[in-house]
């Protein structure tokens, strides 16, 4: 798992900008479900709770941990990174948390 302020650092911004990610976070998980993906923005979680924000669709009776298995079994090299143009049509669709 990786936390909100990591996830900022490693796009080059301060750790603190890890809690304006929700929305970014939202697009992917709009994306990951448009095309079938395990939810990548559950592996997003919170420094202090070690859970993710509530942007995480979870069926019913499954829960945060098997979502997280399935993002971390999934082979994210094999798949096509959404271009800007995908992500600016998934804006209208998903909302951005």
């Amino acid at each position: 798992m990786i936390t909100y302020g990591e996830a900022a650092k490693l796009m080059g911004y301060s750790p603190q900008a890890g809690r304006t990610l929700g929305g970014a976070l939202g697009l992917i998980s709009g994306f990951c479900e448009k095309n079938e993906l395990p939810h990548l923005n559950a592996i997003v979680v919170d420094f202090e709770t070690g859970e993710p924000g509530e942007g995480v669709p979870l069926a019913k009776g499954v829960n945060i941990l098997d979502v997280q298995k399935e993002v971390l079994r999934e082979n994210w090299f094999a798949i096509k990174a959404p271009s800007m143009r995908n992500l600016r049509d998934l804006q209208g669709q998903y909302p951005l948390v």
